[in-house]
């Protein structure tokens, strides 16, 4: 069995020599029943599930259906929050006399993540949405701080010059 970094648990049985033996191995089902709970430290609960009559009249005993399994070597999580280092402000352009919103982000932003305005009033009140492939973070050990794509900044009204 296995484990990833969220506490899910996956159950692989290893093959032995004896092909019908790994043929009634793959017919039943086992499942980690507190997968998604846990923890280094903790105990997963394998539990299987097979014709155990069937195996019987075979002239198998079937014994050990669950099992306890200590859990060690999960990998940690790092959680990010998409928007750190990420701001929003109006950028003059004295030349030709406009004024736009702009999203300013830190040098040392995360590379698979890109920044797009997806509203904004006349008060000032911007919408920015992070765009990211969340299985690329998750692969790279990252998972989202609350699990917030889009964040509102408040810039105040165009600058009034610039009004049209």
């Amino acid at each position: 069995s296995g484990f990833n970094r969220y506490g899910y648990g996956t159950v692989e049985f290893i093959k032995t020599d004896n092909e019908y033996i790994n043929e009634v191995l793959s017919s039943g089902y086992c499942s980690v029943t507190n997968s998604g709970a846990l923890t280094n430290g903790g105990i997963a609960k394998v539990a299987c599930d097979y014709d155990v009559d069937y195996l019987l009249e075979q002239g198998y005993k079937v014994t050990g259906l669950s099992q306890e399994v200590p859990v060690a070597n999960l990998p940690s999580t790092q959680y990010i929050d998409l928007f750190d280092g990420v701001s929003v402000k109006w950028v003059v352009n004295d030349e030709d006399h406009t004024a736009d919103i702009k999203i300013i982000t830190a040098e040392n932003k995360l590379p698979d993540v890109t920044y797009r305005i997806t509203q904004s009033d006349e008060d000032g009140n911007v919408i920015v949405h992070a765009q990211t492939d969340y299985n690329v973070l998750n692969h790279k050990g990252y998972e989202i701080a609350g699990n917030q794509f889009d964040k509102v900044y408040h810039i105040g009204r165009k600058p009034v010059s610039f009004i049209n």
